[in-house]
């Protein structure tokens, strides 16, 4: 007998081992389809399927006896994560709003977010407010998005960031 374990769901990009559990002696296993798979003459190989996969396990021992079983990898869809701003430039020391995430595709809804850059108020806000101090030129924004099916998706965002005008005379 063999047991190639539950079926399971992984994110668009990631991979997983799979397992086979086989019983009797001198054990040779054969996954298919193979071309997602590290190997697929080993009990347990890597997957890392672009689309929901079912693989199927042959395991043969050494009496020439067979069993077959599967294990089908469903893969949440890949999602496009950005950040939307009105503007992509302010002035030094200008507080000028919010950065606002947003996900289409992907098979979830936003759950958590994580900012990375200079400047922001709260880093784990889904709306920011970027206020600039003491940076000029293209300031990067970076942004982890989490969804509901803890998938991750990951975007940029430059601003430029330019010396405050002279006031009149």
């Amino acid at each position: 007998t063999v047991d190639a374990g539950l079926d399971t769901v992984i994110c668009s990009g990631d991979t997983l081992d799979l397992l086979a559990v086989g019983t009797g002696m001198g054990l040779s296993y054969l996954w298919s389809p193979a071309s997602s798979l590290s190997d697929n003459t080993i009990e347990g190989p890597m997957a890392s399927p672009d689309d929901t996969t079912k693989y199927f396990v042959t395991v043969t021992d050494d009496n020439g006896c067979t069993a077959v079983d599967s294990v089908t990898v469903n893969v949440f869809p890949d999602g496009i994560a950005q950040i939307d701003r009105l503007f992509d430039s302010k002035f030094l020391g200008d507080t000028i709003g919010f950065l606002l995430p947003t996900l289409t595709g992907g098979g979830g809804s936003i759950t958590s977010v994580l900012w990375s850059g200079p400047n922001l108020d709260d880093v784990t806000s889904f709306q920011p407010f970027i206020i600039s101090e003491n940076d000029l030129g293209l300031v990067m924004y970076s942004l982890t998005i989490t969804d509901n099916n803890n998938c991750t998706f990951d975007t940029t965002r430059q601003v430029f960031v330019m010396q405050s005008p002279p006031p009149p005379p």
